[in-house]
């Protein structure tokens, strides 16, 4: 019996609502348009970044081995014509942080969370300043739509706020530091 002849016989109707079934299915799972996850969860706190912390070394190769599953990039930028290198982290294309180093270069200074995929306990990316100001923090405007907040409790931890929605949270390793940095 030909192969074609014994599918049709063998294809009920039940199995061909099954089959739509299974690739409607198929179909949504691989379009989805909700953004890919990161490959385990990742959360600021004044410590630092997952097993990111002051020690360690500004390497891609030494905070590569504590973001597996990301991608790492070495640049430069120019801040008033002296060079910066900075590590940008990014998963699937989308930008995590951005890395700064020490003034000697050997270790991590401050890191810019830019993503609302890292965790933090007062609030991620694109929190609004109306919730944030429950947990009283201490706030300097700089432009009519700029503002940097810091908590007492969170020292390490700065809070920028752009049109009143949290546009970046900066972990330094020195809070005395992070005041001098962000002036």
């Amino acid at each position: 019996m030909p192969a074609a002849l014994l599918f049709q016989k063998c294809y009920t109707p039940q199995m061909k609502q099954l089959t739509l079934l299974l690739i409607a299915l198929l179909f949504a799972g691989g379009c989805s348009s909700q953004p890919k996850s990161l490959p385990y969860p990742l959360e600021i706190d004044s410590a630092g970044i997952a097993s990111i912390t002051s020690k360690t070394p500004f390497k891609v190769s030494a905070i590569g081995s504590k973001l597996l599953g990301f991608e790492l990039q070495q640049f430069t930028f120019f801040k008033t014509g002296v060079a910066h290198p900075v590590i940008r982290v990014t998963h699937n294309r989308e930008e995590m942080m951005l890395i700064h180093p020490s003034a000697d270069r050997e270790h991590i200074a401050f890191i810019t969370v830019t993503s609302a995929k890292i965790a933090h306990q007062y609030g991620r990316i694109g929190t609004s300043f109306e919730v944030f100001q429950t947990y009283r923090p201490q706030c300097t405007a700089h432009q009519k739509e700029l503002l940097t907040c810091h908590l007492p409790e969170v020292p390490s931890l700065e809070y920028l706020f752009e049109n009143q929605t949290l546009a970046e949270i900066i972990w330094h390793t020195s809070p005395q530091k992070l005041q001098n940095t962000l002036k």
